[in-house]
């Protein structure tokens, strides 16, 4: 049976969350995964090239701080009591983390090309293939934050990536 859409007017606290109706549009968005499945439809992935030293736990810091500023980047999406809910989170530990991804596996990716007189393959270019399967893997909206982060560094640590997907449930 399809699921049952029904807002309320009243707000819960209930173990270290806020429970809120959806709006029309998450309500929308919600259905449509319930009906179809996981999707990547909605999916928003981002890449940032980032030059010169940078410290991954400052840029995990600001993004934490980000999404404890903003409800809707710390919100999952669950059933309770049968109605779709928003369940807004007051801590984000456990529910978000910037994963780093080893340096050796993306050492092991930036090899030579065979054409163009052998010059290496650029860095970013090397991640494309994981980039793309990340911004191609689904959210589970009732149990993760509809936010990701990925940070790459060449062992040099001079050029770095940082990926983030965005769910559109957020916007």
């Amino acid at each position: 049976s399809l699921p049952t859409l029904k807002s309320t007017e009243s707000t819960n606290i209930n173990e270290g969350r806020i429970l809120a109706p959806l709006s029309l549009t998450q309500q929308r968005l919600w259905f449509i995964e319930k009906v179809q499945g996981h999707s990547t439809n909605y999916n928003m992935p981002f890449a940032l090239t980032l030059k010169g030293e940078v410290d991954p736990k400052n840029i995990e810091a600001a993004l934490r701080h980000v999404i404890l500023q903003h409800e809707i980047l710390r919100t999952t999406y669950e059933e309770v009591n049968g109605q779709a809910q928003q369940c807004i989170h007051q801590d984000i530990a456990g529910l978000f983390a910037l994963t780093h991804h080893d340096k050796l596996y993306v050492k092991a990716q930036n090899t030579k090309t065979k054409s163009d007189n052998d010059k290496p393959i650029e860095f970013t270019e090397a991640l494309k293939p994981t980039l793309i399967g990340l911004a191609q893997t689904p959210f589970e909206l009732s149990c993760e934050l509809p936010i990701r982060a990925h940070w790459f560094s060449q062992n040099d640590r001079q050029e770095n990536v940082l990926f983030i997907n965005v769910h559109h449930i957020a916007f």
